[in-house]
């Protein structure tokens, strides 16, 4: 989800942020007068995307389905 984000703000030819916040990237493609109503479910992966990245061990209650994440 991240490297969509930032594959989008490349294509608009802008600076990509040091970030892995979805949310934020998201914000800075919506600033570009794009619609991205469809992305922000995406969302839902920042703590997989920020938080996860640099721990050790995800416990069993945060794990994400991953057929409900695809669906």
């Amino acid at each position: 989800a991240e490297k969509l984000m930032k594959a989008r703000l490349t294509l608009l030819d802008k600076t990509i942020p040091y970030t892995h916040n979805i949310t934020f990237l998201i914000q800075n493609i919506e600033v570009l007068k794009r619609d991205m109503s469809d992305y922000w479910e995406l969302t839902d992966f920042n703590a997989f995307a920020v938080q996860y990245r640099y721990e050790l061990l995800i416990s069993e209650t945060d794990s994400i389905v991953r057929e409900e994440a695809i669906a």
